[in-house]
C-alpha cells in the first residue's frame, strides 16, 4: 500500500527523480503521512521510532510486521 502513494510530481516513487533512497518519505503525496505511521513520522507531537524497545514505538502494544501502521486519530 505504501508504494502506491505517488511522489509530489505525480510519478511513482520508482520512476520519479524526486525519490531519495536516504529519505524515502520526502516529496511524497501528503496523504501518506496523514494515513500511515512509519519510522520518523511525527504523530501526536512525538517523532515515532519503530526500533524495538523505543519509548516512541506504538507497535509495542500491537507489533507491526511491516514497520508501518495505520494512523488513527
Amino acid at each position: 500500500m505504501v508504494d502506491q502513494y505517488l511522489m509530489t510530481d505525480g510519478l511513482p516513487w520508482d520512476q520519479s527523480p524526486l525519490y531519495d533512497p536516504a529519505n524515502p518519505y520526502a516529496n511524497r503525496d501528503p496523504r501518506l503521512q496523514a494515513s500511515i505511521i512509519y519510522d520518523g513520522t511525527v504523530w501526536w507531537g512525538q517523532t515515532i521510532d519503530m526500533q524495538k524497545g523505543s519509548a516512541y514505538n506504538p507497535s509495542t502494544i500491537s507489533p507491526s510486521i511491516t514497520g508501518y501502521m495505520c494512523a488513527n486519530s
